[in-house]
């Protein structure tokens, strides 16, 4: 079943108290009876019509960043393995990511500076979905929903809405006092609404809508990174990886945390790998591990650094196969400046493609007239950044170019 990733991202001048340690606060029932009704989102049945559900139970699986030791506030702890539940507080600070599985198949992870509450978190019933509101006040968070999950995430006035699809919003406070929160919505797949305003929004990926607020802006990253998910958390170890020269970012069983410190949870007796990438998407460190119930901790000595990067191989039809898959993507980022511009014309670009020797692009440029639209450039190369390939042979990197001809239709 395909399943969705949300990101969202804000950006908070003013200085938090949660900057110097990530946190997470339980809120007193005071405080919870006093949020605005308004943040909340529609749920699918009115509570009269169907006995109450009882909260569900979120955990931490993963926190990564070269911040201080987390901490726990009150009842409600951050580090791997601790629990997130409804009214909770959660403030990660700055270079730090925490990761949280929060119902089955779904997951996210916030990204610091930034702080959320836990709204609403209430897994599914007979005719009834599972049920998640997010309430972002600044930070980046990513969010993978399982399919037919009832999720969303307030980003005040705008509300998120998604089911099974991949997004990143920024949010950006502004510089006067009392200046409203800008919101940004990039969409990397699938559909997403946002409701702000007296508007519902509908975004169809690849695609970006600012609202009038927003001002700091960002080049569009690409991607949206998955959540670590470890599955089920009934055994499970802890590993902690310290901060490595070079490093920016691990993969541990498939998935990737940036930061170069990590500490997160694995399955207990299952041997795994573990990867360490620099800036440039090169592989640079890796080991293999297997954890027992007590754990562990790993240290540089533990790992093994490949030699030079040779240069890879990417065999024509290796190539074609995926660049013929994404024609559509790549002629909607067309279709869609042409209904802002239509005398736009016909536009012939460049794209030159980096692969890394795990078939992953690291790097993506689209070369094209001085007159181009940046943000048609921009989406070329984000869906190109997107692409998977089949690890190259030779093992090492492999750069290649191709022509992305456009034109309107006749």
């Amino acid at each position: 079943a395909a399943v969705g990733l949300v990101a969202l991202a804000t950006a908070k001048v003013a200085d938090d108290p949660g900057q110097g340690a990530l946190v997470a606060e339980r809120q007193p029932d005071e405080v919870r009876e006093a949020l605005p009704a308004a943040a909340a989102a529609p749920r699918t049945a009115p509570e009269a019509m169907a006995p109450a559900r009882p909260s569900a139970v979120a955990h931490v699986t993963a926190v990564a960043g070269i911040g201080p030791e987390l901490q726990r506030t009150g009842q409600a702890p951050t580090t791997p393995g601790g629990v997130l539940r409804e009214g909770d507080r959660l403030v990660a600070p700055v270079d730090t990511e925490v990761h949280v599985a929060l119902l089955p198949g779904s997951s996210m992870t916030l990204v610091g500076p930034g702080a959320l509450l836990v709204r609403r978190l209430r897994g599914a019933a007979p005719e009834r979905a599972a049920e998640v509101l997010l309430e972002l006040e600044h930070g980046r968070l990513r969010s993978q929903v399982a399919p037919g999950t009832d999720y969303a995430v307030s980003s005040a006035p705008y509300t998120v809405r998604v089911r099974g699809t991949r997004f990143e919003v920024a949010r950006a406070e502004g510089d006067a006092a009392n200046t409203p929160l800008g919101t940004r919505v990039d969409v990397a797949e699938g559909v997403v609404e946002v409701a702000g305003e007296g508007e519902l929004r509908r975004l169809t990926a690849p695609a970006r809508w600012s609202s009038p607020e927003m001002t700091v802006d960002a080049p569009a990253s690409g991607d949206v990174p998955s959540p670590y998910d470890p599955g089920a958390l009934t055994d499970v170890a802890l590993l902690r990886l310290p901060a490595m020269e070079g490093v920016a970012r691990w993969q541990v069983a498939g998935a990737g945390v940036s930061g170069r410190r990590l500490a997160l949870l694995l399955p207990v007796g299952e041997r795994r790998r573990v990867e360490g990438f620099d800036a440039a998407g090169e592989l640079v460190a890796r080991t293999l591990v297997t954890l027992g119930p007590e754990g562990r901790s790993l240290e540089e000595r533990h790992m093994s650094w490949p030699q030079e990067p040779r240069e890879g191989v990417l065999r024509p039809e290796q190539i074609r196969p995926v660049v013929a898959r994404a024609q559509r993507r790549l002629r909607s980022c067309y279709e869609r400046e042409l209904r802002r511009n239509p005398t736009l014309g016909s536009q012939g670009y460049q794209l030159r493609v980096r692969v890394t020797p795990q078939g992953r692009v690291a790097q993506a440029s689209a070369a094209g007239p001085a007159s181009a639209p940046s943000s048609l450039r921009g989406c070329l190369e984000r869906e190109a950044r997107s692409w998977t390939f089949p690890e190259p042979d030779g093992g090492g990197p492999v750069v290649f170019e191709l022509p992305v001809n456009l034109a309107p239709r006749r």
